[in-house]
């Protein structure tokens, strides 16, 4: 009979994901790769799998796990834009049935479905589902270890632990922001046993502390490898080259972990449906606690802990703990070390906001009309969805190449204006017959990636462009008194006669 009765909710469930399947493979190959994903490509087809283990991490601020999975799945699959992103739209699949699980685990059915349903649709999570990065990969091990760590600790069985074990270590070498995952399920642990366990008098804290001790040995390579990059400052991509968070980048944060990076014209829908959302789940909160002690709000609102003494539950600590502590850490980083926030790495924290969001509309339903909260949070976030698929790459570099291909020869130079873009030019322009070189802004500069095309500096341009009748100038990423050096160099000899402008890149052509 119980099979029978949670038949239609598992059905429900099987289409949510299925639906997120379908969103995370539409146009999968639609959009150019992008500096970043270009990079996967790159180490994945200049290094050997030992080398992606064992040297790229020396050079690369990214652990080596996902490079070593798309490595043996491009070995099969080849290297193409569809390819190269499939491992991630399978992951961002496999995360929003893994959060179903986790969100119903922790709250119920109803909850784990709408928290599902949001994911599925989010732009946000769409987003990083379709490109060639370690995202994707390390939302689901966000939600699995999380989910490993719930169960460990309410059913105390051995494959709980060894999971959590497992999940939190592959974890750990997905992400730097993984570890800080990590440190948010530490501090829930321990505060939970210590302050809200119903038996914290006689509790063992043994199985954690080996847990702990386990992860902690097992993640010590990369750990100290990202010590000794960081202090000793091997390269410039130790960890980041952004400035810290502002406070309005903190503040839009939740904005773009809802409608995505550049559709906030959906926040007429989405801010009011939040509001009430949370509001629902504060109001709740309020007309317990004044109807009972603050004890009896914490272990049934929230709820940290459940009135029978024999069960154990802090789903509220859970999630906001995974919402607050990833944050708060990239922060205090980003000020006092060196900055390693992008909002594309609070996807890892997104996963307690979203989870939040999800019991907060369950609870709206409650309140008049409550069931359109659910309505207008789902029709908020897929608006944006038609404009994500049709929008331009965030840099095109397909589009950048094919003129400069179909109108230049062997007798054109062709000048690329920062070192890390000869990835992506390469991987579309690798039948070009021109010669090309790369400028360095700072030849003595540790780039992390080996040269596809030889280097000079500004200095030498002159001489090297009086050479060539036609000369092409890629600017991209770098400063605009670099770019002023350059463009002064070649203006020595050439004439700009062409300019072409698209998202991240300018593209002039002198001819002589």
């Amino acid at each position: 009979m119980r099979q029978l009765k949670d038949q239609p909710v598992n059905v429900l469930a099987g289409a949510i994901v299925l639906l997120g399947a379908v969103l995370r493979v539409f146009h999968l190959g639609h959009h150019d790769l992008w500096l970043d994903e270009a990079l996967s490509y790159h180490f994945v087809t200049s290094r050997t799998l030992p080398e992606l283990l064992f040297s790229v991490p020396l050079v690369d601020p990214h652990p080596p796990l996902y490079y070593a999975i798309l490595d043996i799945w491009t070995g099969i699959a080849g290297t193409s834009e569809i390819a190269l992103r499939f491992p991630s739209a399978v992951f961002g699949t496999a995360a929003v049935g893994a959060f179903y699980i986790l969100v119903k685990g922790v709250f119920n059915k109803t909850v784990g479905s709408i928290a599902a349903l949001l994911m599925a649709v989010s732009p946000f999570y769409i987003r990083y589902s379709q490109e060639a990065r370690n995202y994707a990969l390390g939302v689901l091990l966000v939600i699995l270890s999380t989910l490993f760590l719930h169960r460990a600790i309410k059913h105390k069985t051995r494959q709980d632990y060894s999971g959590y074990v497992i999940t939190a270590v592959l974890l750990g070498y997905t992400h730097v922001w993984g570890l800080f995952v990590l440190a948010a399920h530490a501090i829930y642990v321990f505060s939970a046993l210590a302050f809200f366990h119903p038996k914290r008098r006689t509790v063992s804290w043994r199985p954690w502390l080996v847990e702990y001790v386990a992860i902690g040995l097992l993640l010590s390579p990369w750990v100290s490898v990202l010590i000794w990059r960081t202090l000793f400052s091997v390269s410039d991509t130790a960890l980041g080259s952004i400035a810290p968070p502002s406070v309005a980048m903190l503040l839009l944060m939740p904005a773009e972990w809802m409608t995505g990076d550049k559709f906030h014209h959906a926040l007429g829908l989405l801010v009011p449906a939040a509001i009430i959302a949370g509001g629902a789940w504060f109001g709740h909160a309020a007309v317990r606690l004044y109807g009972d002690h603050v004890e009896y709000w914490l272990g049934n609102v929230l709820p940290l802990r459940e009135r029978s003494e024999d069960t154990f539950d802090s789903s509220g600590l859970l999630f906001a703990a995974l919402l607050i502590v990833p944050i708060a850490i990239g922060i205090t980083i980003s000020y006092l070390v060196r900055p390693i926030y992008y909002t594309r790495s609070t996807i890892f924290a997104a996963v307690g906001f979203y989870a939040f969001l999800a019991k907060g509309t369950n609870m709206a339903r409650e309140l008049r009309g409550g069931q359109v909260v659910a309505i207008v949070l789902v029709l908020g976030l897929v608006l944006p969805l038609p404009g994500y698929y049709n929008e331009d790459s965030v840099e095109p570099w397909g589009e950048v190449t094919d003129p400069i291909q179909q109108r230049s020869d062997g007798d054109d130079l062709i000048l690329i204006t920062d070192q890390y873009m000869q990835v992506p030019f390469e991987y579309y322009a690798a039948d070009s017959e021109a010669t090309i070189r790369t400028v360095a802004e700072n030849p003595n500069r540790n780039i992390g990636i080996r040269p596809l095309y030889p280097s000079t500096i500004p200095t030498e341009i002159r001489e090297m462009a009086a050479t060539y009748d036609t000369v092409w100038l890629v600017l991209s990423h770098t400063t605009k008194r670099h770019n002023n050096r350059i463009i002064k160099q070649v203006n020595a000899t050439h004439q700009v006669v062409k300019t072409n402008e698209v998202p991240g890149v300018r593209i002039l052509k002198f001819s002589g």
